[in-house]
Protein backbone atom coordinates (compact mmCIF):
# COMPACT_ATOMS: atom_id res chain seq x y z
CA UNK A 1 0.00 0.00 0.00
CA UNK A 2 0.95 3.45 -0.71
CA UNK A 3 -0.03 6.54 1.75
CA UNK A 4 1.09 9.27 -0.48
CA UNK A 5 -2.02 8.01 -2.52
CA UNK A 6 -4.42 5.86 0.48
CA UNK A 7 -3.53 7.54 3.02
CA UNK A 8 -5.36 10.72 3.41
CA UNK A 9 -8.53 8.43 3.09
CA UNK A 10 -7.27 5.82 5.91
CA UNK A 11 -9.49 5.15 8.78
CA UNK A 12 -7.83 7.39 12.00
CA UNK A 13 -4.50 8.34 9.58
CA UNK A 14 -4.52 11.40 12.06
CA UNK A 15 -3.00 9.10 14.19
CA UNK A 16 -0.26 7.52 11.85
CA UNK A 17 2.84 8.02 11.88
CA UNK A 18 6.30 5.84 10.79
CA UNK A 19 8.95 4.38 12.24
CA UNK A 20 12.09 2.63 10.83
CA UNK A 21 13.30 -0.16 12.79
CA UNK A 22 14.91 -2.54 10.86
CA UNK A 23 14.10 -4.14 8.69
CA UNK A 24 10.80 -2.56 8.48
CA UNK A 25 9.17 1.13 8.23
CA UNK A 26 6.13 0.65 10.39
CA UNK A 27 3.40 2.12 10.28
CA UNK A 28 1.69 2.85 13.72
CA UNK A 29 -1.13 4.81 15.26
CA UNK A 30 -0.77 6.28 18.19
CA UNK A 31 -3.22 7.75 20.63
CA UNK A 32 -1.06 9.43 22.95
CA UNK A 33 -1.85 10.45 25.90
CA UNK A 34 1.61 9.40 27.86
CA UNK A 35 -0.03 9.23 31.35
CA UNK A 36 -2.29 6.03 30.22
CA UNK A 37 -1.52 2.50 30.44
CA UNK A 38 -0.51 1.54 27.03
CA UNK A 39 -2.80 -1.07 24.89
CA UNK A 40 -1.40 -2.54 21.63
CA UNK A 41 -3.55 -3.48 19.23
CA UNK A 42 -2.39 -6.91 16.84
CA UNK A 43 -4.51 -7.36 13.49
CA UNK A 44 -5.06 -10.72 12.18
CA UNK A 45 -3.53 -11.96 8.50
CA UNK A 46 -4.25 -10.26 5.94
CA UNK A 47 -5.60 -7.38 7.88
CA UNK A 48 -4.37 -3.81 9.19
CA UNK A 49 -5.01 -0.66 11.17
CA UNK A 50 -7.92 -0.26 9.72
CA UNK A 51 -9.67 -3.17 11.25
CA UNK A 52 -9.64 -1.80 14.73
CA UNK A 53 -10.80 2.30 13.63
CA UNK A 54 -14.25 1.71 15.21
CA UNK A 55 -13.07 0.20 18.88
CA UNK A 56 -9.98 2.93 18.97
CA UNK A 57 -11.97 5.66 19.76
CA UNK A 58 -13.42 3.89 22.71
CA UNK A 59 -10.08 2.65 24.29
CA UNK A 60 -8.30 5.86 24.09
CA UNK A 61 -10.50 6.93 26.63
CA UNK A 62 -8.72 4.48 29.06
CA UNK A 63 -5.67 4.03 27.51
CA UNK A 64 -2.72 5.15 25.21
CA UNK A 65 -3.58 3.53 22.20
CA UNK A 66 -0.97 1.66 19.90
CA UNK A 67 -1.93 0.07 16.64
CA UNK A 68 0.44 -1.90 13.96
CA UNK A 69 0.15 -2.86 10.94
CA UNK A 70 2.19 -6.31 10.72
CA UNK A 71 5.05 -6.59 8.49
CA UNK A 72 4.25 -6.69 5.03
CA UNK A 73 0.66 -5.79 5.85
CA UNK A 74 -0.85 -2.37 4.85
CA UNK A 75 1.22 0.59 5.23
CA UNK A 76 4.68 -1.48 6.95
CA UNK A 77 6.89 -2.21 4.24
CA UNK A 78 9.23 -4.86 3.77
CA UNK A 79 12.03 -5.91 0.97
CA UNK A 80 11.62 -9.64 1.58
CA UNK A 81 9.37 -11.67 3.41
CA UNK A 82 11.71 -14.08 5.51
CA UNK A 83 10.83 -12.82 8.57
CA UNK A 84 7.08 -14.04 8.74
CA UNK A 85 7.53 -16.27 11.02
CA UNK A 86 5.20 -16.07 14.26
CA UNK A 87 8.46 -16.02 16.58
CA UNK A 88 10.78 -13.61 14.15
CA UNK A 89 7.52 -11.26 14.20
CA UNK A 90 7.20 -10.96 17.49
CA UNK A 91 10.95 -10.50 18.03
CA UNK A 92 10.61 -7.25 15.15
CA UNK A 93 7.96 -6.11 17.02
CA UNK A 94 9.61 -6.17 19.74
CA UNK A 95 12.51 -4.49 18.83
CA UNK A 96 9.74 -1.83 17.85
CA UNK A 97 8.37 -1.47 21.03
CA UNK A 98 11.55 -0.91 22.57
CA UNK A 99 12.83 1.67 19.90
CA UNK A 100 9.92 3.79 20.97
CA UNK A 101 10.40 3.01 24.17
CA UNK A 102 6.69 1.49 24.37
CA UNK A 103 5.64 -1.61 26.96
CA UNK A 104 2.03 -2.28 26.75
CA UNK A 105 0.11 -3.59 30.01
CA UNK A 106 -2.78 -5.51 27.64
CA UNK A 107 -2.25 -7.01 24.86
CA UNK A 108 -5.47 -7.01 22.31
CA UNK A 109 -4.86 -9.76 19.42
CA UNK A 110 -7.22 -10.61 16.75
CA UNK A 111 -7.45 -13.80 14.75
CA UNK A 112 -3.42 -14.72 13.93
CA UNK A 113 -3.05 -11.76 15.74
CA UNK A 114 -3.58 -13.53 19.15
CA UNK A 115 -0.81 -16.03 18.77
CA UNK A 116 1.73 -13.18 18.47
CA UNK A 117 0.13 -11.28 21.64
CA UNK A 118 0.66 -13.98 23.97
CA UNK A 119 4.32 -14.69 22.22
CA UNK A 120 5.19 -11.25 22.68
CA UNK A 121 3.63 -11.37 26.49
CA UNK A 122 5.67 -14.86 27.29
CA UNK A 123 8.83 -13.12 25.96
CA UNK A 124 8.47 -9.61 27.93
CA UNK A 125 7.24 -11.66 31.30
CA UNK A 126 5.86 -9.09 33.89
CA UNK A 127 5.88 -6.23 31.91
CA UNK A 128 2.95 -7.39 30.57
CA UNK A 129 -0.08 -7.41 32.37
CA UNK A 130 -2.77 -9.31 30.05
CA UNK A 131 -3.71 -10.32 27.03
CA UNK A 132 -7.13 -10.62 25.13
CA UNK A 133 -7.52 -12.63 22.48
CA UNK A 134 -10.45 -11.81 19.92
CA UNK A 135 -11.24 -15.55 18.18
CA UNK A 136 -7.79 -16.07 18.57
CA UNK A 137 -5.83 -19.03 15.47
CA UNK A 138 -3.90 -20.56 18.53
CA UNK A 139 -4.38 -23.90 16.68
CA UNK A 140 -4.20 -25.00 12.64
CA UNK A 141 -6.25 -23.05 10.26
CA UNK A 142 -8.03 -26.21 9.69
CA UNK A 143 -7.85 -29.29 10.99
CA UNK A 144 -6.46 -33.40 9.91
CA UNK A 145 -4.59 -33.51 6.06
CA UNK A 146 -5.87 -29.26 4.87
CA UNK A 147 -4.22 -28.16 8.46
CA UNK A 148 -0.51 -29.72 6.26
CA UNK A 149 -1.68 -28.77 2.43
CA UNK A 150 -2.53 -25.30 3.79
CA UNK A 151 1.03 -23.81 4.83
CA UNK A 152 2.71 -26.08 1.87
CA UNK A 153 0.02 -24.46 -0.70
CA UNK A 154 0.35 -20.85 1.04
CA UNK A 155 4.44 -21.68 0.80
CA UNK A 156 4.56 -22.42 -2.98
CA UNK A 157 1.93 -19.23 -3.52
CA UNK A 158 4.30 -17.57 -1.35
CA UNK A 159 7.66 -18.61 -3.75
CA UNK A 160 5.48 -17.39 -6.90
CA UNK A 161 6.77 -14.14 -7.88
CA UNK A 162 2.77 -13.54 -10.06
CA UNK A 163 0.69 -14.74 -7.74
CA UNK A 164 0.24 -12.04 -5.21
CA UNK A 165 0.16 -9.58 -8.64
CA UNK A 166 -2.46 -12.17 -9.90
CA UNK A 167 -4.53 -12.74 -7.21
CA UNK A 168 -4.86 -8.76 -6.41
CA UNK A 169 -5.46 -8.06 -10.09
CA UNK A 170 -8.70 -10.45 -9.93
CA UNK A 171 -9.70 -9.12 -6.92
CA UNK A 172 -9.62 -5.76 -8.53
CA UNK A 173 -11.57 -6.81 -11.43
CA UNK A 174 -13.82 -9.12 -9.39
CA UNK A 175 -14.14 -7.70 -5.41
CA UNK A 176 -13.78 -11.41 -3.96
CA UNK A 177 -13.48 -9.42 -0.47
CA UNK A 178 -17.23 -9.48 -0.01
CA UNK A 179 -17.27 -13.35 -0.74
CA UNK A 180 -13.99 -14.14 1.69
CA UNK A 181 -15.60 -12.38 4.49
CA UNK A 182 -19.07 -14.04 4.14
CA UNK A 183 -16.83 -16.90 4.23
CA UNK A 184 -15.09 -16.04 7.84
CA UNK A 185 -18.19 -15.07 9.20
CA UNK A 186 -17.60 -11.48 9.56
CA UNK A 187 -20.21 -8.85 9.73
CA UNK A 188 -19.09 -5.56 8.78
CA UNK A 189 -20.20 -2.18 7.29
CA UNK A 190 -19.46 -1.24 3.94
CA UNK A 191 -16.55 1.49 4.55
CA UNK A 192 -14.76 -1.07 6.06
CA UNK A 193 -15.30 -3.43 3.88
CA UNK A 194 -13.94 -0.81 1.01
CA UNK A 195 -11.02 -0.94 3.04
CA UNK A 196 -10.50 -4.74 3.32
CA UNK A 197 -11.16 -4.38 -0.66
CA UNK A 198 -7.98 -2.06 -1.11
CA UNK A 199 -5.82 -3.92 0.77
CA UNK A 200 -6.62 -7.27 -1.26
CA UNK A 201 -6.04 -5.67 -4.40
CA UNK A 202 -2.98 -4.27 -3.43
CA UNK A 203 0.13 -7.25 -4.82
CA UNK A 204 2.60 -6.00 -1.47
CA UNK A 205 -0.09 -6.38 1.15
CA UNK A 206 -0.79 -9.98 -0.62
CA UNK A 207 2.68 -11.07 -0.64
CA UNK A 208 3.08 -10.06 2.75
CA UNK A 209 0.25 -11.90 3.77
CA UNK A 210 1.17 -15.06 2.18
CA UNK A 211 4.43 -15.18 2.73
CA UNK A 212 3.04 -15.04 6.85
CA UNK A 213 0.44 -18.14 5.88
CA UNK A 214 3.71 -20.03 4.60
CA UNK A 215 6.22 -19.48 7.50
CA UNK A 216 3.12 -19.60 10.25
CA UNK A 217 4.18 -22.25 13.03
CA UNK A 218 2.49 -22.93 16.79
CA UNK A 219 4.61 -25.41 17.80
CA UNK A 220 7.17 -23.29 20.30
CA UNK A 221 4.03 -21.33 21.58
CA UNK A 222 1.94 -24.30 21.88
CA UNK A 223 4.80 -25.58 24.39
CA UNK A 224 5.64 -22.35 26.21
CA UNK A 225 1.96 -21.68 26.93
CA UNK A 226 1.70 -23.51 30.33
CA UNK A 227 4.30 -20.89 31.68
CA UNK A 228 2.13 -17.93 31.02
CA UNK A 229 1.06 -16.58 34.25
CA UNK A 230 -0.77 -13.05 33.51
CA UNK A 231 -4.55 -12.63 33.02
CA UNK A 232 -6.04 -13.62 29.60
CA UNK A 233 -9.44 -13.43 28.32
CA UNK A 234 -11.02 -15.58 25.41
CA UNK A 235 -13.39 -13.56 23.56
CA UNK A 236 -15.20 -16.26 21.39
CA UNK A 237 -17.72 -15.53 18.47
CA UNK A 238 -19.62 -18.29 17.87
CA UNK A 239 -20.40 -17.19 13.87
CA UNK A 240 -16.78 -17.12 12.94
CA UNK A 241 -15.81 -20.05 10.14
CA UNK A 242 -12.50 -19.77 10.31
CA UNK A 243 -11.79 -20.81 14.09
CA UNK A 244 -13.12 -23.93 16.27
CA UNK A 245 -14.81 -22.92 19.60
CA UNK A 246 -13.74 -26.10 21.46
CA UNK A 247 -10.47 -25.47 20.21
CA UNK A 248 -9.80 -21.82 21.97
CA UNK A 249 -12.04 -23.62 25.12
CA UNK A 250 -9.51 -25.86 25.07
CA UNK A 251 -6.39 -23.33 25.31
CA UNK A 252 -8.00 -21.17 27.46
CA UNK A 253 -8.39 -23.89 29.88
CA UNK A 254 -4.32 -24.62 29.78
CA UNK A 255 -4.00 -21.05 31.29
CA UNK A 256 -4.51 -20.65 35.18
CA UNK A 257 -5.81 -16.96 35.06
CA UNK A 258 -7.92 -16.95 31.68
CA UNK A 259 -11.69 -16.05 31.35
CA UNK A 260 -13.73 -17.01 28.67
CA UNK A 261 -16.57 -14.90 27.25
CA UNK A 262 -18.55 -16.53 24.25
CA UNK A 263 -20.86 -14.96 22.49
CA UNK A 264 -23.68 -15.87 19.96
CA UNK A 265 -24.55 -13.87 16.64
Amino acid sequence: MDWKSEGRDWPLNQLSRFCHVQPYNWHIQDTNGHEKPILLLIHGTGASTHSWHHLIPLLKKSFRVIAIDLPGHGFTKSKDHNRSSLNLMANDIQSLLTNERLQPKIIVGHSAGAAIAFRLALDAKQQVEGVIAINGVLDHYFSGLSSIFYPIAAKALAMNPIAAPFFAKINELTNQTQRLMKMTGSKIDDETLKYYNKLFSDRKHLAGTLAMMSQWKLDDLNHDLHNFRQQSLFLIGKNDGMVVENSLIKYAQKLENSEIIVEGG
